[in-house]
């Protein structure tokens, strides 16, 4: 069994920014040209594969001073996944006949998009709100031979996944004391291939994550002492659509 791999990666980068006493823009584009070989021989079975691509990475964010010395964010952020040049193989491993593994040459670039928007009053307030998807996400499929038991295991694009989060932070100085308090929130849906001994196939699954997060801190300080005291409350839940019960605490 012998496998080679030769990866030649070339960077071009793009930035563009401007800024006045009412606007901030800041703009930039990166993209990575890839060219990826492999040599497999397994089994008396020969394959070179040589793959090439571009990887990206684009931003935008746009932010504008509002009601005198507040400030409103928007923002936007995308790039794109290429699949590793081992993972188009095709050449099967079966080194373990229990787990086999095997490429997939139909594999697609994954895509990932995320927005989001903040608003800043002075030094007291901040919140935020962002949401991410990706197309195509590329992610394992396992299918299971009910008789024998053995695992097939290959690449594969699923879509579906997507990601939001919500953020609010206050503060306020009263003389000596200083108060702060956060509250943060994420949602996760992820889609994954599940396949259970009574299923005859792989099936697309999703499992959601709840988030809920409290803080508050508290500080007093004067020229001799300086202390500080923190609490906090946290809880989580998973819940997957193939399991009658969620999770968490």
């Amino acid at each position: 069994y012998d496998k080679r791999n030769n990866n030649v990666n070339n960077n071009f980068d793009l930035h563009y920014y401007y800024s006045d006493s009412l606007y901030r823009i800041n703009l930039s584009a990166q993209a990575e040209p890839t060219v990826m070989t492999i040599d497999n021989d397994q089994a008396g079975k020969n394959e070179h594969i040589r793959y090439t691509g571009v990887r990206y990475h684009t931003n935008a964010d746009f932010r504008v001073k509002v009601f005198g010395k507040s400030e409103l964010g928007l923002g936007y952020t995308g790039n794109n996944g290429l699949p590793d040049v081992s993972q188009l193989s095709t050449v099967t491993d079966y080194s373990d006949p229990m787990n086999i593994h095997e490429g997939n040459s139909a594999l697609k670039n994954s895509f990932t998009h995320t927005v989001n928007a903040e608003f800043q009053f002075m030094s007291y307030m901040r919140t935020s709100v962002s949401y991410s998807t990706t197309q195509n996400q590329i992610t394992t499929l396992t299918r299971l031979d009910r008789e024998t038991g053995a695992r097939r295991t290959s690449p594969a694009n699923i879509n579906g996944s997507w990601d939001m989060n919500e953020y609010l932070f206050l503060t306020y100085p009263f003389r000596d004391l200083s108060l702060s308090f956060s509250v943060n929130h994420s949602l996760r849906h992820n889609v994954a291939y599940v396949q259970t001994y009574t299923d005859s196939e792989p099936g697309k699954s999703a499992t959601d994550w709840n988030q809920l997060s409290f803080n508050l801190t508290g500080g007093y300080s004067n020229s001799s002492w300086m202390i500080q005291a923190e609490t906090g409350y946290s809880v989580d839940r998973s819940k997957s659509d193939y399991l009658d019960k969620s999770n968490g605490g």
